[in-house]
């Protein structure tokens, strides 16, 4: 195991990479901190500059994408892990010891000492590689309102290591903080730990989180309380959000965009081969001979915005498939990348219900499970605005919009308009239709069914032919509309768990589903055991009364909704079985699981996981961490229980994975506010 000392001193001895893209690819910074960050020891030494220059609010100058920031916390802080995502340091980060205090205190935000000097790594990471800690800048459009400047306010960014950048959160203040102080509290962030780690395992892209600590010395303050101080440190890709073009499009600064865009198409996607993408033929009705804006003629600009949105399309179907509502899908915490990020009252459903979300400052249900689709491509849409020059130029005028030379008349002006609206045109079906075919295939493999077998999916989509495409895009509707939204009518009329029906239903052996009293075979019964308790008894009843309907002789009503939908859903399963399996031999079982094994996370935390293991810290005086241990084990290791280290607190693991208690009322969709 090699430290960070060693890797930084001894670099060309280490294949691991140190750099700091953001900073070194002539992103404009803010002036503000440029001298003070130069001189940094001399600044150190003036506590009155290190508040004014790292530490104070201000709107910073137009094309401003980043400050220079140190964090607020000394090398003598107190910082108590809490928990090491040791798989991270190994696999991510080249076995990077973690064992090590100066690496730990680095990755923890250790500056600078008691005695206001700059620690040894920090001081060879600005000398060697012109690294220097930093916080970004951006604006968003905040419940659908512009709010103006908001940036990493209470996020310091570090370096990158192997290509991907380490910040933490919750390191007190920055320029960016506001009305804030810059801190995290720990209850936040150790969910945002555990969901992070969560969802990566799940299959869900999602920003990572290597280390949570405990700040014992300081509190975090939210509204009039002083709460438990922590501090997470995470790594991604790229930290780079849609609304990090909304604070250069709010200033009407082009060359800002551009520079913005350029580097996200360089360092974040990589420009890609035109073979990459669907064609635009087959997203629109267009052609060489009625193409007057040089659509088909794709510039980097125009594959950038594909990228996005594509991107974002995945991510959007994923979340519904797994139940995943982020509770805040503003453009400030919507990534260019789809990667799901910035967690505050986020959570999986219990029983489906598309108009639940998990954060109770959302009166109006904007960022509820259902509308979570049609928010990011609203987003998407405030993206695509800040980029309308850029892709508007098209290949007859990209160069001259560029470098600002092409005079823009009414005829220009007017061709970047008709451009950007056919661009969008073609966009916005390309977002529906990943979004579509993304969830019906992840829908899919969750029931047991192979996509690639069901659809016969070519290795590449975008190589279909006009005909190819719009078969498979309206099979892929034919499913949704016949499969999937028949049973999430039944998952909602029962409110049985949703994660629990699909891991119940893997387990049926049986395609056959109906008796000859057309009572549902039993078989299916054990999929509605897990029902949601409501806080109205006559609910209860009516969820029971339902199951009922399609199970008991005696109760059974064809004519139900309930019973009409589930018979249909399974009589499409039948059909989609049959012709997707038909030389496959062996138990029905064991084929699901060949599919399914992998995509029915086993385990998913859930609010009551959460209070539960807080309290246990709170009664520990934060010393005790084994049932934080054992809810990351079992959150990041979601489809294998064997390495959930069973010996270890296994009345837990029982108890967690337990319907029953799950399905308490006391238990199930407790929410959080926007600041969770």
């Amino acid at each position: 195991m090699a430290t960070l000392k060693d890797i930084v001193n001894h670099g060309s001895q280490h294949s691991t990479k140190i750099s700091s893209t953001f900073i070194q690819k002539q992103l404009k910074v803010d002036s503000v901190t440029v001298e003070p960050a130069k001189n940094i020891k001399e600044t150190l030494k003036v506590k009155k500059l290190v508040k004014e220059t790292f530490h104070t609010q201000r709107i910073v100058g137009k094309g401003v994408q980043y400050s220079y920031c140190i964090p607020e916390l000394l090398d003598n802080d107190i910082k108590k892990p809490l928990l090491i995502n040791k798989a991270a340091f190994k696999d991510e980060f080249d076995n990077l010891d973690y064992n090590n205090n100066e690496t730990l205190h680095f990755l923890q935000g250790s500056f600078a000492n008691e005695k206001n000097e700059i620690t040894p790594l920090w001081e060879t990471l600005i000398e060697k590689f012109k690294i220097f800690p930093y916080s970004q800048a951006y604006a968003g459009f905040q419940f659908g309102d512009f709010s103006g400047q908001l940036g990493d306010g209470r996020v310091v960014n570090l370096l990158d290591i192997n290509d991907k950048t380490l910040q933490i959160k919750g390191g007190g203040l920055t320029p960016y903080s506001r009305f804030a102080d810059g801190k995290a509290t720990l209850k936040a962030s150790m969910r945002e730990f555990i969901i992070s780690e969560s969802l990566n395992a799940i299959g869900i892209d999602s920003t990572r989180a290597l280390l949570l600590s405990y700040v014992p010395d300081t509190k975090a303050r939210r509204g009039p309380k002083l709460e438990p101080r922590g501090l997470v440190t995470r790594y991604a890709k790229t930290w780079i959000r849609l609304g990090s073009f909304d604070i250069h499009r709010w200033r009407q600064d082009f060359e800002g965009i551009l520079a913005l865009a350029d580097y996200c198409i360089e360092n974040v996607f990589s420009e890609q081969d035109g073979g990459n993408y669907i064609n635009i033929s087959n997203l629109i009705d267009i052609n060489a001979g009625n193409d007057a804006y040089d659509v088909l003629k794709m510039t980097k600009y125009d594959k950038f915005l594909r990228d996005v949105v594509k991107s974002n399309s995945i991510a959007v179907a994923k979340w519904k498939a797994y139940g995943f509502a982020n509770g805040v899908l503003n453009t400030d915490n919507t990534s260019i990348t789809g990667t799901s990020m910035d967690y505050g009252p986020f959570s999986f459903i219990d029983a489906y219900d598309e108009d639940w979300t998990p954060n109770r400052d959302d009166l109006s249900k904007r960022y509820s499970l259902g509308n979570q689709s049609k928010v990011i491509w609203w987003n998407l849409l405030r993206f695509a605005e800040s980029q309308t020059m850029l892709i508007g130029a098209g290949t007859k005028y990209v160069e001259g919009i560029k470098t600002q030379t092409l005079e823009v008349d009414k005829e220009v002006a007017q061709f970047l308009m008709d451009r950007t609206v056919k661009v969008l045109e073609y966009v916005e079906a390309e977002y529906d239709f990943y979004q579509n075919f993304t969830y019906v295939c992840t829908m899919l493999e969750r029931l047991g069914l192979n996509p690639k077998l069901v659809f016969s999916l070519p290795s590449n989509i975008a190589s279909l032919s006009k005909h190819d495409f719009e078969s498979l895009t309206k099979n892929v509707e034919d499913i949704k509309k016949n499969l999937i939204d028949k049973l999430l009518s039944v998952l909602k009329e029962t409110r049985v768990d949703y994660n629990d029906f699909f891991i119940k239903f893997q387990e049926v052996n049986t395609i056959d589903f109906v008796n000859k009293d057309k009572t549902i075979k039993d078989e299916y019964l054990d999929c509605f055991t897990a029902v949601h308790e409501q806080e109205i008894p006559s609910a209860n009843e009516d969820c029971l009364q339902n199951i009922d309907k399609m199970f008991d002789n005696y109760s059974l009503d064809t004519t139900s909704s309930v019973y009409k939908n589930f018979f249909a859903f399974l009589q499409e399963y039948h059909i989609l079985w049959s012709s997707s399996n038909n030389t496959k031999t062996g138990a029905v079982k064991d084929i699901k699981l060949e599919v399914s094994k992998y995509k029915n996370p086993l385990f998913i935390p859930r609010h009551m996981h959460f209070n539960e293991v807080y309290k246990s810290l709170e009664d520990s005086d934060y010393s005790n961490t084994d049932l934080l241990e054992k809810l990351y084990v079992m959150s990041s290791n979601p489809y294998n229980a064997s390495k959930w280290d069973n010996e270890k607190l296994s009345e837990f693991e029982q108890k967690w994975t337990n319907t029953d208690q799950l399905c308490k009322v006391e238990n199930s969709y407790n929410a959080c506010g926007c600041s969770s």
